[in-house]
């Protein structure tokens, strides 16, 4: 069938060369030759792959962290979406991290790299990131936005997210809210980080002025000697 249809396309162009002569080659040269011209410009451009390990490079091989920024922005919009966009909107927070900045720019980079990925380890590292920016920007409702949605996603910052919780509303005077939060932080198997916990209990019974709850939470084999004096003095300071 494919020999037949040569076959066919050859016949005509014979009927069309013998009526109308060899001038109509000549129309024919010019779309064939655009037409090879687009082929060779498709396949000789950098991949989105491509483009992305040059930008990498030029970031941190180069450590030109402006042009890299360049490069990335160029990638993303060509290539806006997916695993490579997600990648690039990392590679410009990561650039203006390495530059010295944070703040709001930098939290909403790791946003849009957050909503792109497809890993859920990288979505939970990228919010609690996101996050912390939020706090440096003052922008403490976005960074509890960001907090928030790693613990109710159950990622595995969740613990982070619980203490980052807890301490913000340390900070904003909400004691009972970071109450609950710590005692959440004090419940996870991590060792490390469920005495993260206790510790923030602590310190939001000391907040609430229930001393006796407070060196009640604490580990006396972890917590410092300071503190604790510290806890008996103000005990003993309210005649307790």
């Amino acid at each position: 069938m494919h020999r037949f249809s040569q076959y066919r396309l050859r016949l005509q162009l014979q009927r069309s060369i013998s009526f109308f002569g060899w001038g109509i080659c000549s129309g024919l040269a010019l779309p064939a030759l655009l037409l090879v011209g687009l082929f060779v410009t498709h396949w000789s451009a950098p991949s989105e792959h491509e483009l992305l390990r040059e930008a990498d490079r030029t970031a941190w091989v180069d450590e030109n962290w402006d042009g890299a920024i360049q490069q990335y922005a160029f990638l993303l919009e060509e290539y806006p979406g997916g695993a490579t966009g997600s990648k690039a909107h990392l590679g410009i927070a990561q650039a203006l991290e390495a530059k010295g900045l944070s703040g709001a720019e930098v939290a909403a980079a790791y946003e849009a790299a957050e909503r792109l990925s497809v890993d859920r380890d990288d979505v939970g590292l990228w919010m609690m990131q996101a996050g912390e920016h939020w706090l440096l920007d003052g922008e403490e409702v976005k960074a509890e936005r960001s907090f928030e949605r790693v613990v109710n996603a159950e990622l595995v910052q969740a613990a982070d997210a619980q203490f980052a919780l807890g301490r913000l509303k340390l900070s904003q005077g909400k004691v009972d809210s970071a109450l609950t939060h710590f005692q959440t932080l004090s419940l996870v198997d991590n060792a490390e980080k469920a005495a993260l916990g206790r510790f923030g209990i602590s310190i939001s019974y000391e907040r609430l002025g229930d001393l006796d709850s407070a060196i009640a939470e604490l580990d006396l084999e972890e917590v410092s000697s300071e503190r604790l004096e510290r806890l008996h003095e103000r005990r003993s300071a309210f005649g307790l």
